[in-house]
């Protein structure tokens, strides 16, 4: 009988076998989908640290200026804010044991970085969204960059050319001095035959060495007629060359019309040669009229002599014939011939040219005193500008778009103050409901009930005419009427005043960028002064009634009534003095709230030619301006456009440091964060792997393990 074979724990020992494996592969499952979760927890916790990193904004910043930015002067500020916002997540008791290895923050961008480009983006990322009205629309923007381009050539160019205007009324002066010397020539000339007729030997003498005299000084003026005659035409030959040289910056109808004076500034050079040929024979000839008179004065000592010698036998002898012994002396010195001037010269009525003069040394003296008004006080605020983001980035070749310029300049008549802020507005009623429908549409669509708008700009501006046909009859438009008052929304619905500010002047520090508020305001004004002296100018020049009122006068300063090159040239003189005295009145009645336009109308134009020379008499000038145009702001930010962008970006910075250090005095730019990337470095540890059954099956190994991850936040 066999023996049975004993298996009662083969089944058990099979049984147990597959289940380790089972559960070691269930284990692995289990621990590859925990992993899987614990990096999607993991990119959870570190997105949530770095939204919480970035939402730290610099408060006052955001307050103030309505701009995003992080103030991190050191990376390790910025870890150390993200571990602690990232610790809690490692912290928590769930199926995600990790501890935090390492974070490293990279690649940080700040507001100043990259020539101010993401300062800019935060400007515009507002701007999107902002409520705000310009006097012009920004598709004008480029046509009026060309035509303060266009104006600030036109200015450079006469005031070259008032200069050159200047140099040629001097050589008219020298021309005075040599016709004067002529006459006292000629005056001692009959002076000395009148001695010569009385038989006064002694006393011709004293004429004759008197003419002498000034024979002696014709060398001398001929020099200095030649020097400032080469010199005008050295100066001229050089300033055509700068004109030529920027002709790609005026318009051809500019150019045209000033090419057309340049001309006649050259006609008058040319003119002058044949003047100066006469001129020069002067010098010669009163060398040659010195020795006829040396030898006339050597004559009359001898006929002298002989009178003195005279003797005679006869007692009834009366003397010599002095009749006899004088004649040929006086038929002599007579032969003596002073030239004359065949042509016109000179300036005759010089206190009007005086006058002129002193219109533009009230400018040179002081604009400020000149053009403020009498009851405002100018601000004697300064601030050191030693560390500034503007002192600390130089020049940029980055171009800035104008669209994007000029939205940004746009920005800074809301948050930025100037010279006119504060001033009492006199809004129409109409003006007022349409600001109330701007800021309750505002409301709407901060929650949600305007339809169909998505962060496009208010632009309830008026628009402004540029074209020139629009100085004619044609009848202006209701947007252009304006009836009360300024209408810059900025001042109406900004934040401008909203803070305490180092500068007073701000948008003026945007476009000068000196260290007081008296300085800005004069570079800004000195600028403002050269646009508009340049159009009003063009105005001139495109009007002929102005030009004949102009050309009236010139001729009674030089007393000519042809139309000689000089007159042309004194009228230059005086239409570019009238379009300074105009651009006086017009930043004055800026300054004092009105408006100005672009291109004026005849009805715009304050300043009558009488009254140019009322200016420099009294050293006053009236406010100008009126209703219709830009006012004070708005030819700010033209001046923006006109400038170079990143600049102005930087000073933007400069003003918002200086500003917020009123109150936090280690504020910086330079540490305001924009964007930023952090690496995180977590160790996790196994769960489903730490088993042992499962470590002696897979071979065992470190239960922790590393995970990155790279985040990425701008604002």
């Amino acid at each position: 009988m066999q023996k049975q074979k004993n298996v009662g724990a083969q089944v058990t020992v099979f049984l147990s076998l597959v289940m380790m494996c089972l559960f070691a592969f269930f284990c692995v499952l289990l621990e590859s989908a925990r992993t899987a979760g614990a990096r999607w927890y993991l990119r959870t916790a570190v997105s949530s640290a770095m939204d919480s990193v970035f939402a730290q904004y610099h408060r006052e910043v955001w307050d103030s200026y309505r701009l995003f930015f992080a103030e991190y002067d050191v990376p390790e500020k910025m870890e150390a804010d993200f571990a602690s916002y990232l610790q809690p997540y490692l912290e928590a008791k769930n199926w995600y044991p990790m501890e935090l290895a390492s974070v490293t923050a990279e690649n940080q961008l700040f507001a100043v970085d990259d020539d101010a480009v993401y300062f800019e983006k935060e400007i515009l990322d507002y701007m999107k969204f902002g409520f705000w009205r310009s006097e012009f629309q920004a598709e004008e923007a480029k046509d009026i960059i060309e035509r303060g381009r266009d104006a600030v050539a036109v200015k450079d160019t006469a005031t070259l050319y008032r200069k050159h205007a200047k140099q040629a009324l001097k050589l008219e002066k020298v021309l005075e001095e040599i016709s004067e010397n002529l006459n006292c020539q000629e005056e001692w000339k009959r002076e000395g035959l009148s001695c010569l007729q009385d038989y006064d030997g002694s006393g011709f003498r004293e004429q004759a060495r008197s003419l002498i005299k000034e024979l002696e000084k014709m060398p001398g003026l001929v020099e200095k007629y030649r020097k400032q005659a080469d010199k005008l035409a050295e100066d001229l030959a050089e300033t055509r060359k700068k004109v030529e040289a920027k002709s790609d910056e005026m318009s051809a109808e500019s150019m045209e019309l000033m090419m057309e004076e340049i001309r006649e500034y050259e006609d008058y050079v040319s003119e002058d040669g044949v003047r100066r040929r006469e001129i020069e024979a002067l010098e010669e000839k009163s060398r040659e009229q010195i020795a006829f008179v040396e030898e006339v004065i050597e004559e009359s000592l001898e006929v002298e002599q002989e009178i003195d010698d005279w003797e005679s036998d006869d007692e009834d002898d009366d003397g010599p014939d002095l009749e006899e012994l004088w004649s040929p002396v006086e038929r002599h010195f007579r032969r003596l011939e002073i030239p004359r001037l065949s042509f016109s010269y000179g300036v005759k009525d010089k206190e009007k040219e005086n006058l002129l003069e002193k219109v533009e040394e009230l400018f040179r003296d002081g604009v400020l005193t000149l053009l403020i008004p009498g009851d405002r006080k100018l601000s004697e605020k300064t601030v050191d500008l030693s560390e500034v983001p503007s002192a600390e980035h130089g020049e940029s070749n980055r171009n800035v778009g104008i669209a994007s310029h000029f939205i940004v300049n746009q920005y800074d008549g809301i948050f930025f103050k100037n010279f006119c802020t504060g001033q009492k507005k006199n809004q129409s009623d109409g003006e007022n409901r349409e600001i109330q429908a701007v800021q309750i549409q505002a409301v709407q669509i901060q929650q949600g009930q305007a339809s169909g708008i998505e962060g496009v700009e208010v632009k309830s501006g008026r628009k402004v005419s540029l074209d020139k046909d629009s100085q004619g009859d044609s009848k202006d438009s209701e947007e252009n009427k304006d009836p009360d008052g300024d209408t810059d929304s900025e001042e109406t619905m900004g934040n401008a005043n909203a803070h305490p500010t180092a500068l007073d002047y701000e948008v003026e520090y945007l476009i000068a960028g000196k260290d007081s508020d008296k300085a800005n305001l004069m570079g800004a004004l000195e600028r403002l002064l050269a646009v508009r002296e340049g159009l009003n100018l063009l105005h001139i020049l495109s009007d002929s009634q102005k030009r004949s009122e102009a050309r009236k006068l010139a001729m009674e300063i030089t007393g000519l009534a042809s139309a000689s090159p000089l007159i042309l040239v004194t009228t230059f003189l005086v239409m570019s003095v009238w379009a300074l005295g105009e651009s006086l009145m017009d930043i004055r009645g800026l300054l004092a709230g009105k408006k100005t336009p672009i291109w004026k109308k005849k009805e715009d134009w304050k300043l009558e030619l009488s009254a140019l020379l009322s200016i420099g008499e009294n050293k006053k000038v009236e406010d100008g301006g009126g209703k219709r145009g830009l006012s004070y702001l708005s030819w700010l930010k033209i001046l923006l456009l006109l400038g170079n962008g990143v600049t102005q970006e930087y000073r933007m910075m400069d003003l918002i440091e200086k500003n917020i250090q009123l109150g936090q005095s280690e504020f910086h730019m330079r540490d305001c964060l924009y964007q930023s990337e952090i690496w995180t470095t977590v160790e996790a540890k196994r769960v489903f792997f730490s088993l042992g059954f499962v470590e002696r099956q897979t071979g065992g190994g470190d239960p922790v393990y590393q995970m990155e991850l790279l985040t990425e936040r701008a604002y």
